[in-house]
């Protein structure tokens, strides 16, 4: 975890930027390591009792970040944190910025046959079925930022669910934009940003 931990700080050179990390009670001790590097990060450890799913954990994290800017991310890397300060970047002229990996240049990494079907199905069915979703090409994507103020503005329909970034779109009707999910080079800015990880 501290390679991945280091990885996101260095993204970050530069700007003020906290790490809010949500751990669902996970067996692998995550919470414990994590909050071990508090000294060296600027990182905060939110402790949930068991598995309550995405939408709850990124709800929970926004509710303890202080962050003007918030970038929501897996843990684990699978998401390129050196993309995570483009995206911010891009909140100037939007309320949501989304790492999608379905628009040009977008691209998906390690994932099965089955379940790249499975989330084009998932991001088909919401750009059908659910108000704001129809101009998105990943809204069911797990990274992306958006500014404070919009966050304040959701509340969870389906806190164990796993498609939030869907409610916020549906509920808070964004100023939207998407940026490629490829690695980029990163460049800071100088509001106080909040990094959003789920363990």
């Amino acid at each position: 975890m501290e390679g991945n931990t280091h990885l996101i700080a260095r993204s970050f050179t530069g700007v003020d930027y906290e790490i809010v990390v949500v751990d669902d009670n996970s067996p692998d001790g995550t919470a414990e390591v994590t909050e071990s590097y508090s000294k060296k990060y600027l990182i905060k450890v939110l402790r949930q009792p068991g598995k309550l799913g995405l939408t709850s954990a990124i709800y929970d994290g926004f509710k303890a970040s202080s962050g003007e800017y918030i970038v929501v991310m897996d843990a684990d890397l699978q998401h390129p944190p050196e993309l995570a300060p483009k995206l911010v970047d891009r909140l100037s002229g939007c309320d949501v910025v989304i790492a999608s990996r379905y628009t040009k240049g977008g691209k998906v990494e390690r994932w099965s046959f089955t379940r790249r079907i499975i989330s084009l199905r998932a991001t088909l069915l919401a750009r059908i079925l659910v108000p704001g979703c129809l101009q998105v090409k990943d809204s069911v994507s797990g990274y992306f930022a958006t500014r404070r103020s919009v966050l304040e503005r959701w509340r969870p329909i389906e806190p164990h669910g796993y498609k939030a970034l869907v409610e916020i779109i549906s509920v808070t009707k964004p100023v939207l934009s998407a940026k490629n999910h490829t690695h980029l080079e990163v460049e800071g800015k100088g509001c106080l940003n909040s990094v959003l990880l789920r363990s």
